[in-house]
């Protein structure tokens, strides 16, 4: 598909869920790290909502997380997921890792989030 388009491999983000890597980690390790070496960049779908999204983070090579949209819903109303999406935010930015928050439809919860 990079070939047939002329994009660089880094415009191509390839998103990563739970059940899919889980089935044959193995495998997909050595995927998803082939991808990354040629710039593909790795993208946790729906962070926070599965048992072992952490380990993602040290097993995976892995550019971005997308914030699930159950914890991003109530964002800049005092909601109760707010002190959770600092913590992403922050445990993120130590990482070098970019954040999607996926359902901020609101120009609240967008400079919530900023």
């Amino acid at each position: 598909m990079l070939a047939s388009t002329g994009l660089p491999p880094s415009a191509l983000w390839l998103e990563i869920t739970e059940p899919g890597v889980m089935e044959d980690l193995e495998t997909a390790l050595e995927t998803l790290n082939e991808l990354h070496r040629i710039g593909v960049v790795m993208a946790v779908d729906d962070f926070g909502t599965g048992y072992s999204s952490l380990s993602y983070l040290n097993r995976l090579p892995v550019g971005i997380v997308e914030l699930d949209r159950s914890f991003v819903s109530d964002v800049g109303q005092h909601g109760t997921n707010e002190s959770i999406v600092r913590a992403v935010l922050a445990m993120a930015g130590a990482l070098g890792l970019r954040v999607v928050a996926e359902g901020a439809e609101t120009e609240l919860q967008r400079d919530w989030l900023r």
